[in-house]
């Protein structure tokens, strides 16, 4: 009925067979308390120990999972290291986590970068040329280096590095706000003064007959003031000549010189006003009608600038990371003791400065020291 088991079948080969069997037992009403033989024990017992191991990989497998995802959360929350060396793990296996979240970080800056400079950035100086001479060619005049008004003004843009990183500040931009919330504070008040004159009106109205009476004594007074002008002039006509002078000496009238004065009062107020001019937009220094070209390859170029000063700002996170990894290389190529120094500093038979954390740190300072390290290399 059934052929007898080799030494070289398998035990899925054996399981597969024993199966067969019971199905043919159950169709033929045989009783289930069959003898079986040896080797068929030995065939169902290795298909059981196969079926353990299994289910033990696998849980070993998903045990795996669960410590290294606690691992990466711990690694990204503050106070990981604490964390660690209070469950009693190794300070070192930290020190690999961060190392490769910061490379993880320094392949996506560098990916960002390049993509930035290889894309945007290049298409926008590309289109800013290709709208510029597009201005050339519909245009009435040309819009070069000859064309641009050259007197002293304000710039429209400045790089503000107040922070951490470059940003573009339009100082163009600000000053249109600022004049338009001025203008409106103008027309305010405005309106508040026609109204508080309306108002004088209505009690000026009211007090005509006061007003009258103050005209009259006025114009006496006007009268007496017109004789007393009189009379001075009839005196200062009878007083004698002033000294003879020699012609060959000049001498300034002190009308001559006020004059002198002013004009060199107004030369310098109109140099300072000329030095400190409030900005205005680019273009309008080739006329109020420019060509629809001219002020897209303006944007276009304002967009450069922007992504330039990304581009510096991701160069610098860039070096910080690259030296942050060198020193860590560094301290790790040096030979440490891997547990003993950490205890007997905590135990104080090792002094500080004869710790690996106080190599550590004197490494770093080296590199902020020299940053010509890397570059060397």
């Amino acid at each position: 009925m059934t052929d007898k088991p080799t030494e070289t079948e398998t035990a899925e080969a054996i399981a597969s067979k024993l199966l067969r069997l019971d199905l043919e037992v159950e169709n033929a009403n045989v009783p289930s308390s069959i003898s079986l033989s040896v080797s068929q024990c030995k065939a169902v017992n290795a298909c059981n120990e196969k079926s353990e191991e299994v289910n033990a990989s696998k849980a070993q497998d998903s045990s795996y999972r669960e410590q290294a995802a606690a691992l990466k959360t711990v690694a990204c929350e503050d106070g990981a290291l604490s964390e660690n060396l209070s469950a009693g793990g190794d300070p070192n296996e930290y020190e690999i986590e961060t190392q490769d979240a910061k490379t993880f970080r320094l392949l996506d800056l560098l990916n960002e970068y390049e993509s930035l400079a290889n894309d945007v950035f290049r298409v926008s100086f590309i289109n800013g040329f290709l709208e510029l001479s597009r201005a050339n060619y519909y245009g009435s005049q040309r819009f070069d280096m000859d064309s641009i008004d050259r007197r002293p003004r304000g710039a429209s843009a400045v790089v503000d590095t107040t922070q951490n990183s470059f940003r573009v500040r339009d100082l163009w931009k600000i000053y249109k706000e600022r004049e338009r919330k001025n203008k409106r504070n103008e027309k305010k008040s405005k309106s508040t003064e026609q109204d508080e004159e309306g108002t004088k009106d209505i009690i000026a109205g009211e007090n005509g007959a006061q007003n009258t009476d103050k005209h009259k004594r006025g114009e006496i007074e006007s009268d007496r003031k017109t004789q007393s002008i009189e009379t001075e002039a009839v005196s200062s006509a009878r007083k004698p000549l002033p000294d003879i002078r020699n012609r060959k000496q000049k001498h300034t009238s002190p009308e001559k010189r006020d004059l002198s004065d002013n004009t060199s009062q107004s030369l310098s107020s109109s140099d300072s006003e000329e030095a400190v001019l409030p900005p205005q937009d680019p273009v309008y220094q080739f006329g109020r009608m420019v060509p629809y070209q001219l002020r897209n390859a303006q944007t276009h170029f304002q967009n450069a600038l922007v992504d330039s000063l990304r581009l510096l700002n991701l160069q610098r996170e860039i070096t910080l990371l690259v030296l942050d990894l060198e020193a860590a290389k560094i301290v790790s190529d040096k030979p440490e003791q891997p547990k003993k120094d950490r205890e007997c500093l905590f135990q104080g038979q090792v002094s500080f400065h004869e710790s690996n954390e106080y190599k550590k740190m004197r490494a770093l300072e080296n590199l902020e020291d020299h940053p010509s390290i890397y570059s060397q290399k």
